[in-house]
């Protein structure tokens, strides 16, 4: 909790849920597969709508990408630095930095989450930075069965070995569930 100095938490929460900021539509928040392979487990695993915004990615020939608006880069890059002050990391490989939006949903039940899933099939570490407060837990798995709720609150950061199987939720009282995600490498 309180990861970031407030200023910087602020700053972030402004950008990313300012009216008019552009968001990208996608029908779920993973893959088919993984949704079809949960459900195998568990019938409390649902899938519905997100919305995403795209900062650093990198392709599976190791090319990275950088969104072209230096000052939002800017912004969510002080998560990195951050984490790397208070884990004396002097160099981090960031793989991907991308924003994930949420929204309620109709029939949405605390007990229900997104698709499980992996980031990224490499060792590295998943980060969750949560914008602002919401509703909507980030849920970690263990053999496929809900070990640990992480509700979330403005400026808290959950940092997780990459391969750790976590899923979403929709919000259920607040209107829209906005988390920063990071997948990095020590370098």
């Amino acid at each position: 909790d309180n990861f970031l100095p407030s200023n910087q938490a602020d700053e972030i929460e402004k950008f990313l849920t300012t009216t008019g900021e552009e968001w990208r539509f996608n029908i779920a928040t993973s893959q088919k597969y993984d949704y079809d392979e949960q459900r195998k487990y568990d019938d409390n695993c649902r899938e519905y709508l997100q919305f995403g915004k795209s900062f650093i990615t990198t392709n599976d020939s190791g090319v990275t990408t950088y969104i072209d608006d230096k000052e939002q880069l800017k912004k969510v890059m002080w998560v990195v630095d951050e984490f790397g002050k208070k884990f004396n990391l002097d160099e981090i490989k960031v793989y991907r930095v991308k924003a994930n939006l949420l929204t309620q949903y109709n029939g949405n039940k605390k007990e229900y989450y997104n698709t499980p899933h992996i980031d990224g099939y490499f060792p590295h570490y998943a980060l969750i930075y949560y914008v602002c407060d919401s509703d909507g837990d980030t849920i970690l798995f263990k053999d496929r069965k809900v070990s640990k709720r992480i509700a979330p609150k403005k400026n808290r950061l959950l940092a997780f070995n990459g391969f750790k199987l976590h899923a979403s939720s929709h919000p259920i009282n607040g209107i829209a569930r906005v988390v920063l995600n990071y997948n990095i490498q020590r370098a």
